[in-house]
């Protein structure tokens, strides 16, 4: 496995990145275009449970030369927290993705419920059918319940929003019914699909990350813009003692977050050249399904 310092490597693939169809700003089309123009080759659509992205993406992909590694962001909850896995080569219209994505829409519309009656014991009046028409396609989450308090004058940035009110732990936080990581790590395999661990660097320690791995987690995400280099190079070196794959990206909503933006993070070619003989070791013996399996070895 390469490991290589994240600012000496150059962008080939940035495999985590969101669209309007969730709680990103951009349009698929319009994040395309711009991971275009930013030189790399390979992307992936992580929106946070739900695939609707693709349905624009794969021909603008194509248009523009970009190959297009389906995937998702899926929401868990362990020990008390949130915990986002990654799954890639995904086959969107199998019954174990479906799984994956309608567990966790009845769970966040229940959630949202309750937070907004807490909302409403603190003198936050949110309505539910206003903040739907909102939120549109894309993710009823905290992320769109900010954006839209800000909207109603309510809050003057999302920032001060999570700092007062929504984030963890806050007077109106609310934890969401949601898949256990390991219940999605093997959701994820029967789509066809390989699992990484996003930003474990966040909240996350090794016991976590064994716990996981004996789940059938296939790679750690050791490069994004949350790690500092002493971060980035501990998850690198985990990943490599527990012979995994390493996956990295930009956690990408939109350009007003220059941090985070397209290409911010990534893998270089030789990570992503792994990572596929990995997804083809891990899927294509068994149940042939998922993207991967249809290209050339």
């Amino acid at each position: 496995m390469s490991v290589l310092k994240k600012d000496a490597m150059a962008i080939y693939a940035d495999l985590h990145m969101h669209t309007s169809c969730s709680d990103g700003l951009d349009s698929p089309q319009a994040l395309l275009e711009r991971a275009s123009g930013r030189g790399i080759s390979v992307v992936s659509i992580t929106d946070h449970d739900t695939f609707k992205a693709y349905e624009q993406a794969n021909k603008v992909a194509e248009d523009l030369g970009i190959e297009l590694i389906t995937g998702i962001e899926v929401s868990t909850f362990y020990k008390g927290g949130s915990v986002h896995l990654l799954g890639y080569f995904v086959d969107g219209d199998s019954a174990a993705a479906k799984k994956l994505v309608e567990s966790n829409h009845a769970g966040r519309l229940e959630r949202m419920e309750k937070i907004l009656a807490h909302l409403d014991r603190l003198g936050y009046q949110v309505d539910m059918d206003e903040l739907l028409v909102f939120a549109g396609e894309g993710t009823l989450g905290r992320v769109s319940l900010a954006r839209f308090m800000v909207k109603k004058k309510l809050f003057r940035t999302t920032e001060e929003v999570f700092q007062k009110v929504l984030g963890d732990g806050k007077s109106a936080y609310e934890a969401v019914d949601r898949l256990s990581p390991q219940v999605a790590i093997e959701l994820v395999a029967q789509a066809g699909g390989i699992s990484s661990l996003a930003h474990p660097g966040k909240n996350l320690e090794e016991a976590d990350l064994d716990a996981f791995v004996e789940a059938g987690l296939d790679a750690v995400e050791a490069y994004t813009p949350y790690h500092k280099d002493n971060e980035t190079k501990k998850w690198l070196e985990l990943a490599v003692s527990r012979h995994m794959a390493v996956t990295g990206g930009s956690d990408c909503h939109g350009s007003l977050w220059r941090n985070h933006d397209v290409g911010a993070a990534g893998i270089d070619i030789v990570m992503m050249e792994e990572l596929k003989a990995r997804a083809k070791l891990a899927t294509c013996g068994e149940t042939g399904a998922g993207g991967i399996c249809n290209e050339a070895t």
